[in-house]
């Protein structure tokens, strides 16, 4: 019973809310930008399902569609500082070039725009 006990007081010292690296642990120093989070699961929505199937034609439709249009214009107006604002603006021109090429553009233009896009989005990964 004594070594029971003794394992239990050295599990909770090793795994307990003293140790810093279980405090830590899954804290990283990733930050996340709330506008980018919109845009992502929001505007991306019709834009990233045609992509998935290779419908590049279906990515220029969709991107001209209020959906992707209204969430790259509210990400445009969110305020971003420093490293953050470089981000985001790369995001922004990535997509309104996207919405620029919309249906008429080539399927080489369209995959790379989308390819440009979430590069600029992986930044913030």
């Amino acid at each position: 019973m004594r070594h029971f006990c003794l394992l239990l007081v050295l599990a909770s010292v090793t795994v307990g809310c003293g140790n810093e690296a279980a405090k830590n642990m899954g804290s990283g120093s990733e930050e996340t930008y709330p506008p980018i989070e919109d845009f992502s699961s929001l505007g991306l929505l019709g834009v990233g399902y045609a992509a998935e199937s290779e419908n590049w034609k279906g990515v220029g439709k969709a991107a001209t569609e209020a959906e992707f249009t209204d969430a790259t214009a509210a990400l445009e107006s969110a305020e971003a500082s420093g490293d953050v604002a470089e981000k985001k603006a790369a995001v922004v021109a990535a997509a309104k070039k996207l919405t620029e090429l919309g249906a008429s553009g080539s399927e080489e233009e369209l995959k790379a725009a989308y390819q440009a896009l979430t590069s600029a989005l992986a930044a913030f990964n």
